[in-house]
């Protein structure tokens, strides 16, 4: 039997709405050398019984015992257990490839010589209907420079359509996979990717069709679960850029201003976790990834040789983390899962009279002096 060149991976639970458009979308490819692997995430609906239903040989059905919760890189890990192609082309359930999908995105990585492709991505609701918009044309844009989009995933947000991807299997499996993270999960693969070097390119037309409707993860009606997850999932998704092992001049394209990055040299990749955390500390839209930059920064100067060397290069020693740590705190983050319609009107209450009883006393005003001086002894210490 011939050896596939790309492995088609996707992974199933209770998606028996969707499930035979995704697996039909595959099979009718006019490119023909790849085999096609349906991972069955423990589903209770008639989701196994439609995917088995499909006889290709080229289909390799995996049955999961458990169900690990939302999908996430775990299930990828899964599927590449038994993977044989050059390429791996993830599909969701939901979504559909167009007929040449796999032609194109093949050929424009033969072309190109890319480790990481992706083609434009039409988006159409339940019943496969276009709305007239693709992924490049309305949402974000293809062929910036690389250091551009690893600069924007900083915040979080995909620029990249994982509906349209298309990866050479060498170099993502040098990533370092992120298991427990789910909405965040493909973009720290792409930013390993990048970052370890992995050329990248686009197909400019359409490859799939990435369908929307209610029951999505990522959808509106989602949103609350999104910033649940996405709350502890951005200190994780840190260590994806503290991880990274770029050359010296993608780095600096990357965090041009950033006075710690701007210092380093070809010799100093020891120092390069502790810059980037420097600049995620600087850029990072909010306390998780402050947070997680300052732990990574902690963790550099737990190592003594290298705190030896980070203080020869940069100056900067523990009295400065300490001093850092004092003078901006962390807010405790919480999430509040009742809104004020929820919140009963004792709630209320209490919190009004509360606020106008700390305005009336001048406390904040009061609690602020006291902030201020305590730091101000605490630098005398240090």
């Amino acid at each position: 039997m011939t050896k596939p060149i790309i492995t088609v991976m996707t992974s199933y639970y209770n998606d028996q709405d969707f499930l035979a458009d995704a697996i039909s979308s595959v099979l009718s490819q006019t490119y023909t050398n790849f085999e096609y692997i349906l991972l069955n995430h423990a589903s209770t609906d008639k989701s196994r019984e439609i995917a088995h239903s499909f006889t290709d040989p080229r289909i390799k059905h995996i049955d999961l015992p458990k169900n690990y919760g939302a999908s996430g890189n775990i299930l990828i890990k899964k599927s590449l257990e038994q993977a044989a192609g050059t390429y791996l082309k993830t599909l969701s359930a939901n979504d559909m490839l167009l007929p040449n999908a796999l032609e194109k995105l093949l050929c424009k990585a033969q072309e190109e010589q890319a480790d990481l492709v992706f083609g434009d991505v039409c988006f159409v609701n339940k019943n496969k209907k276009s709305n007239g918009r693709t992924w490049f044309r309305n949402r974000y844009p293809a062929h910036l420079p690389v250091s551009q989009y690893l600069r924007e995933f900083i915040n979080g947000t995909s620029y990249f359509p994982y509906a349209g991807n298309f990866i050479k299997m060498e170099p993502f499996k040098k990533v370092t996979l992120d298991y427990v993270s789910v909405q965040l999960a493909d973009i720290g693969i792409w930013i390993e990717m990048l970052f370890n070097g992995a050329k990248l390119a686009f197909v400019d037309e359409p490859v799939a069709n990435y369908r929307i409707h209610d029951k999505q993860m990522c959808t509106a009606s989602q949103l609350e679960n999104i910033r649940k997850r996405c709350l502890f999932e951005h200190f994780l998704f840190c260590e994806h850029y503290f991880n990274a092992k770029p050359n010296l001049t993608l780095l600096q394209q990357v965090f041009p201003d950033d006075p710690f990055v701007s210092q380093l040299t070809t010799e100093d990749t020891d120092l390069f976790p502790f810059a980037i955390a420097q600049a995620i500390y600087r850029l990072g839209p909010n306390e998780v990834y402050k947070l997680a930059a300052r732990q990574k920064i902690a963790s550099c100067l737990n190592n003594y040789p290298l705190q030896q060397r980070i203080e020869e290069k940069f100056s900067y020693t523990l009295k400065d983390l300490r001093a850092n740590i004092l003078r901006e705190p962390y807010k405790v983050l919480t999430y509040q899962t009742k809104t004020l319609r929820e919140a009963s009107l004792k709630d209320l209450a209490y919190y009004f009279f509360r606020k106008i009883g700390f305005i009336l006393l001048l406390k904040d005003w009061k609690e602020k002096r006291k902030r201020e001086r305590l730091l101000k002894s605490n630098d005398d210490i240090l």
